[in-house]
């Protein structure tokens, strides 16, 4: 905690709040967006952590959000329960059902890391932090690999922008 607060210190027009995503400590209507990445898999609650989201959101505000999918449909099964600490992992379809619920409707979502290369190099970050060296290597390769030969029916992560559409309380 006190190294985020001395890298966001020299921001100068930041304030660094630490709360609960399933009770964030703002009114209602104080934003024009939220974004929010790879957090959500890991609430016990996540429909209430999206209402908290939407009732912090300005009427037409816009959620961003990263979450774990791990639905690529080539990916090792055993490997990924062995690295699965997720308390939920998500589908375009449940997300969507989940968005709704809870005010929003999407905009735009995608999975991402959804092809043999990207995926190759998302088992590498997970034995160990060669990716972290390959980064300005691999980041490419994986976006161009997802683009080229990527999959429309899974992936390991999933991307979604939604529009607020009504108001709700956790």
């Amino acid at each position: 905690m006190k190294r985020n607060k001395r890298i966001f210190s020299k921001y100068k027009n930041l304030e660094y709040i630490i709360g609960d995503g399933e009770s964030l400590p703002f009114r209602d209507y104080t934003f024009d967006k939220c974004v929010s990445t790879f957090v959500l898999e890991h609430f016990l609650n996540d429909i209430r952590a999206l209402k908290e989201m939407n009732r912090i959101l300005k009427p037409g505000g816009i959620l961003i959000l990263t979450a774990d999918s791990l639905s690529y449909p080539k990916a090792d099964k055993d490997f990924i329960k062995k690295i699965n600490d997720n308390v939920n992992n998500y589908t375009k379809q449940n997300l969507e059902e989940k968005l709704k619920k809870s005010g929003f409707e999407i905009v735009e979502c995608r999975y991402f890391v959804n092809s043999p290369i990207s995926y190759f190099f998302f088992r590498l970050t997970t034995i160990n932090n060669v990716f972290l060296v390959l980064t300005t290597f691999a980041y490419p390769l994986c976006f161009l690999s997802d683009r080229l030969f990527g999959v429309s029916e899974g992936g390991m992560y999933i991307a979604c922008k939604a529009k607020k559409i009504r108001h709700m309380r956790a």
